[in-house]
C-alpha cells in the first residue's frame, strides 16, 4: 500500500453517493464495487466498504437495495454509452461497446427463446414454438 494516500471525507462521501445512485438503478454490489475501484482508484476492500455504507444509509432511509440489472436496462445503458462514445469520436470505446451490445442482444435472444420454449412446454406444443422462432 506504499504510495496510496488517504482520501478525504469529501472523496469518500462522493464515492458513497455514486454507490447509492447505482444501487437505485438496480446495479449489483459486485458491479458497483468494480465501478468505484475504477472511478476513484480504490482498493477492493475500500470500495466494498463504501457500497455497504451506501446500502446501510439507503436502508435507514427506508429504501431497499434490490440488485441485479435486467437485460433491457443493461442494453439501454450500453446504447447510451455507445452514443456518447460516437459523439466523442472514441473509436476504441465504440468497438468495445459494440461488442458488448452484441453479446447483450445475443443474451436477450436466448432469454426470449427460453421463455417461448418454457411457455410451449407448459402448453404441450413445443414444435409450434420452434416454428414461431424461425
Amino acid at each position: 500500500m506504499a504510495g496510496k494516500t488517504r482520501r478525504t471525507p469529501e472523496q469518500q462521501e462522493e464515492a458513497i453517493e455514486v454507490a447509492k445512485s447505482l444501487l437505485d438503478i438496480g446495479a449489483s454490489r459486485k458491479a458497483i464495487v468494480v465501478q468505484l475501484q475504477r472511478r476513484f482508484s480504490l482498493s477492493r476492500s475500500a470500495a466494498y466498504r463504501d457500497v455497504m455504507t451506501a446500502i446501510d444509509e439507503r436502508g435507514s432511509e427506508g429504501i431497499e437495495a434490490t440488485g441485479g440489472f435486467d437485460l433491457r436496462m443493461t442494453a439501454q445503458i450500453v446504447e447510451q454509452a455507445l452514443l456518447t462514445a460516437s459523439i466523442e469520436g472514441d473509436l476504441k470505446e465504440i468497438s468495445r461497446l459494440a461488442k458488448t451490445q452484441l453479446e447483450i442482444h445475443k443474451a436477450m435472444g436466448m432469454a426470449l427463446i427460453r421463455t417461448v420454449t418454457s411457455q410451449a412446454e407448459v402448453g404441450g406444443d413445443s414444435e409450434e414454438a420452434e416454428v414461431e422462432l424461425a
